[in-house]
């Protein structure tokens, strides 16, 4: 059934030649006509102009396949001897859906499962976070599911229908004006044809689990995938990546998850539960919609397997460290608990607020030194929230947001917790939700109420608090960094302003990166320049594809790049779209504009004002972002 449902997409690509030569023919005739009838330079011009963004943008769509690097897997490879159950668990279910079982099983640092082939290799891809959230049942319905794309030749076929839609796709991206239209419209009627296939493959990979693994097993598969996608992204950017970057170490990954998965399973239930109640279908997506297979599993009820509620965890070895580690980009770091990693993190975060705030109070003249004995005994005299609000030129407090009581709460409060934690007085509980407990010998340390209304008695009564406990309240604050460049690999990428104009005559891009600002070179082809210029995604790509291949210190140093440092940063000046930068050293400004072929990729404003803060303005009027 899938090889006549895959009819129309077949006949949609032996057709697709035959309309670009028929469409070159014409467009070319037609020019020649144009050319003979108004038998002028102009028309001329006009003609080749009109033919080389048609020829181009094929042209360069076809270059972009040719030379797309080869596929890899990075993740680590688990042999039998590692890994001995889970290959007993794959090989059943092969032989039971009735293909040969695969040459090589990858473990991936991402919620996700899927099979490929790679020179001639069968090869199953599971997600580290699958093994860690699931049970040996929803793992063998998601194992199934992944054969069973092997059965019967589908996977070939499959394979070749997506390799021709990503094609297509890249051929409609490069393409502009009238082209653009024409093969976008193509592109879209092909997946549409596509998809009569593809999906009826996926509802028979989806027959498998059914069979295989039970009706019960593959309807919770779905939500818990669901659940350990959402828990999986927050747990990375909230805890795995920063707390790593701060500390220069790592933590077991698997047991964090799975303690997030517990304390916050009242949150991301109902939140999961939502994604997929409102999901909606994509004319790009080749899979029936999880509602629908949730749905099919549950009014299609059959037996679950054995030993189905224990944890898939159990199908690896009981040290997974050496999994873990070979997971991450750098493995050699030291192994902490998380307990450990989150003392350590969170000390570094309120050290950085406090003395984010210490030398702004000291800035605008509200205290004399930026310790925190002086800048409490400065509260217990005069209202610092008060005149910190009454400086012009402060940027830290918005008066119309904050009240001048709340800042010296917020005063007391991370003076308070950034010493006692210094001084190892107070301990952070592990919680990967998203309120802080901390707690001393004596049980939970209420911190609100010791703070109370941040007054002079208030902060009297903090002060006595802290050297009571032996905190030291006479050393200055370090002056806090860039944007925490120091807990930020110098090669990251926050956002980008490509194609622009403005310094030099050759096309720049704008890089913003941890510890400063990039301009280079685009380098970008100029058949796809008249063709319409690259789509913002596959701008993202060559961007991230030219920084991994040729690293930071080799573009620095290229011809043209211009490097600059956040430090020497005077002004940021964004408006229109575009950027202008003022360097101490420089006499005039470095402008990157947006031009016709430009793209935004990320957050330019919030990425420029984590890098250089304070010194960011908007409008031609240079108003400073968040001032008065």
């Amino acid at each position: 059934m899938s090889y006549l449902r895959a009819l129309p997409a077949l006949l949609m690509l032996i057709l697709y030649p035959v309309l670009v030569i028929a469409l070159v023919v014409i467009v070319v005739a037609l020019l020649v006509l144009l050319i003979i009838e108004l038998q002028s330079g102009r028309a001329i011009v006009f003609a080749v102009i009109i033919l080389l963004g048609l020829l181009g943008g094929i042209g360069y769509a076809i270059k972009e396949l040719v030379t797309r690097p080869k596929p890899s897997i990075e993740g680590p490879s688990l042999d039998r001897a590692q890994a001995p159950a889970l290959w007993a668990q794959v090989d059943e279910l092969a032989a039971a859906v009735g293909t040969p079982t695969v040459d090589r099983i990858h473990v991936l640092p991402e919620a996700n499962a899927a099979v490929t082939r790679i020179g001639g290799e069968r090869i199953m891809l599971i997600g580290l976070p699958v093994l860690g959230a699931m049970s040996v049942g929803q793992l063998r319905s998601i194992l199934a599911h992944e054969l069973g794309h092997y059965a019967g030749g589908r996977y070939a076929l499959g394979s070749f229908l997506l390799r021709a839609q990503d094609a297509l796709i890249t051929i409609a991206r490069n393409s502009s004006g009238l082209w653009g239209l024409l093969f976008r419209g193509y592109a879209r009627l092909y997946i549409w044809a596509a998809q009569l296939s593809s999906r009826e493959m996926e509802r028979a990979a989806d027959g498998f689990s059914l069979r295989l693994a039970g009706s019960d097993a593959m309807a919770s598969a779905f939500e818990r995938l669901v659940e350990t996608e959402l828990a999986w992204g927050a747990y990375w950017k909230n805890f795995v990546g920063p707390s790593f970057a701060v500390t220069g170490a790592r933590a077991p990954l698997v047991e964090g998850l799975q303690q997030m998965l517990v304390e916050e399973h009242e949150t991301i239930a109902p939140i999961a539960q939502q994604v997929i109640a409102e999901q909606k279908p994509s004319w790009q997506d080749s899979h029936p919609l999880l509602r629908e297979r949730i749905q099919r599993a549950r009014t299609h009820p059959s037996p679950p397997a054995q030993h189905g509620d224990a944890p898939a965890l159990s199908l690896l070895p009981r040290d997974i460290d050496p999994i873990e580690r070979t997971v991450l980009s750098d493995p050699d770091r030291d192994l902490w608990s998380w307990d450990r990693m989150f003392q350590r993190t969170q000390a570094a975060r309120e050290n950085r607020s406090a003395a984010d705030l210490a030398h702004d109070l000291v800035a605008a003249g509200v205290v004399p030194a930026p310790t925190p004995r002086a800048i409490l005994e400065t509260q217990m005299q005069v209202p610092v929230g008060a005149r910190m609000l009454a400086v012009p030129q402060q940027r830290t407090f918005d008066p119309e947001t904050i009240r001048p009581e709340q800042i010296q709460q917020l005063l007391c409060s991370t003076i308070f917790r950034d010493r006692m934690l210094a001084a190892g007085a107070m301990h952070m509980q592990v919680d990967f939700g998203s309120d802080a407990t901390f707690t001393d010998r004596s049980g939970v340390v209420d911190v609100p109420q010791l703070i109370g209304d941040g007054g002079p008695e208030a902060t009297r009564r903090v002060l006595a608090e802290l050297e009571r406990r032996g905190a030291a309240l006479d050393t200055p604050y370090e002056v806090p960094t860039s944007a925490e460049a120091e807990a930020i690999p110098e090669d990251t990428l926050l956002a980008a302003l490509t194609n622009g104009s403005g310094t030099g005559l050759m096309p720049r891009d704008l890089w913003v990166l941890s510890q400063g600002l990039l301009i280079v070179r685009s380098r970008i082809n100029g058949f796809a320049m008249l063709a319409g210029g690259s789509r913002e995604d596959r701008q993202a790509e060559r961007v991230t594809r030219r920084l991994e291949q040729k690293g930071l210190q080799a573009l620095r140093a290229e011809k043209g790049s211009i490097w600059i440092p956040a430090k020497s940063i005077e002004e940021v000046n964004v408006r229109g779209g575009g950027v202008r930068i003022r360097v101490s050293g420089r006499d005039k400004e470095l402008k990157v504009k947006p031009a016709q072929y430009s793209a935004t990729l990320g957050d330019i404003g919030e990425a420029l004002q984590r890098v250089c803060p304070g010194r960011l303005t908007t409008g031609r009027g240079r108003t400073p972002l968040g001032g008065a």
